[in-house]
């Protein structure tokens, strides 16, 4: 599928340390971008909690998921910065099995890029495979592989398909959110060059003919000034069929105020939302429903997408209204502990006892009352 014969599919330590030979430039920006990533995801560590009341003391702890596979995509360009945002906070909340899958070029191997930042992360089973059948493998496990609990990642559609099969079947593995094509809604005033915003609509665009384009404008002209810097600008890029067949379905919405443009972007849930308008931090109350918000002129989304350390895997297609970034939670589960003494059972008692006869369960209210009058 992956269109090359393999002998082995999986990474060998002879490739992983040959990985290491990258110029210090390129070695230098994976390192930067790492440390950001890893500073901002370490403060997400859960805290503990814990509750005690009439002898009965409850609190939760959290455990991380054993085997997570990361599905890190290589069709168009090895996505480096993909696999800092999962391998990161895995490391982070403590998984004991990191496995990524990655589609090798058609000479059978995987960028050294990719592999130097899987040795930054302490990554080392890596396998070279892609697409939907990737995601089969990590969920079912092969001969070769053993099957992971949860996958990771960006893909395209096939991708995404076999991620939410997976996800339904109770043999499979649970994916981290579900997805469609990449968006950016970018809402500007008179304040904002034009230049700007067209370049951050761009960047967008050229990741995929399907992805979601944008922009909410203030004022008409503005957004006639921002189309002639589309057409100017997108003369310059190397992926400009891509980018051009995205901006054939993008979108101008002009409002008449700041509080409407909110209010389509709340209704929208962008993956990403940019605020270049000059009273950015007024309306960061108001909004509710966004991936990942950069606010002001100077916080182009590249810097999301790879270096600046929030997490660059966000829901997609309205699925911001309910689910988050990926971040160091995602990689656990929380478990629930409750110890009662026999002070807080006689308290509660007759509580769950009546509830039980509410719901007709008498087994419940039994088990129960079998414990009164014992110590």
């Amino acid at each position: 599928f992956d269109g090359v014969e393999l002998k082995n599919i999986s990474v060998s330590t002879d490739e992983l340390t040959l990985a290491d030979r990258l110029d210090d430039i390129t070695e230098s920006a994976i390192k930067t971008a790492y440390n950001n990533i890893y500073n901002f995801h370490k403060l997400q560590q859960p805290s503990p909690e814990k509750l005690e009341s009439n002898g009965i003391t409850l609190w939760r702890e959290y455990r991380a998921i054993e085997n997570v596979g990361l599905y890190i995509p290589g069709g168009s360009a090895p996505l480096v910065s993909t696999l800092l945002m999962l391998a990161v906070p895995a490391k982070i909340a403590g998984c004991k099995r990191i496995v990524v899958a990655t589609p090798p070029a058609k000479d059978g191997t995987i960028p050294n890029p990719i592999l130097y930042a899987a040795n930054l992360c302490g990554v080392t089973e890596i396998y070279k495979m892609g697409g939907a059948q990737a995601i089969a493998a990590l969920a079912y496990g092969t001969a070769t592989i053993k099957k992971v609990d949860k996958i990771f990642g960006p893909g395209n559609v096939y991708v995404t398909e076999a991620k939410q099969q997976v996800a339904r079947d109770v043999n499979g593995a649970a994916l981290d959110m579900p997805a469609g094509p990449s968006e950016v809604m970018v809402i500007a005033d008179s304040s904002a060059n034009p230049a700007f915003v067209a370049a951050d609509l761009l960047a967008q665009a050229e990741h995929d003919p399907n992805a979601g384009i944008v922009l909410v404008a203030l004022d008409s002209q503005f957004a006639d000034n921002v189309q002639k810097e589309l057409d100017e600008q997108i003369k310059h890029l190397s992926r400009v069929s891509i980018a051009s067949k995205a901006l054939e379905h993008g979108l101008v919405v002009l409002v008449n105020s700041l509080n409407e443009a909110v209010e389509v972007a709340n209704r929208y849930a962008p993956e990403h939302l940019m605020l270049e308008v000059a009273a950015a931090n007024e309306i960061l109350k108001d909004i509710q429903n966004a991936g990942s918000v950069f606010i002001g002129h100077w916080a182009s989304e590249a810097l999301g997408d790879y270096a600046s350390g929030t997490n660059h895997v966000i829901p997609t297609y309205g699925h911001a209204r309910t689910y988050s970034a990926a971040g160091v939670s995602s990689f656990m589960k929380s478990i629930s502990f409750q110890e009662v003494s026999h002070e807080g059972f006689l308290h509660i008692a007759p509580t769950v006892e009546r509830l039980a006869e509410l719901e007709g369960l008498d087994a419940h209210k039994a088990s129960v009352v079998i414990r009164r009058g014992t110590k």
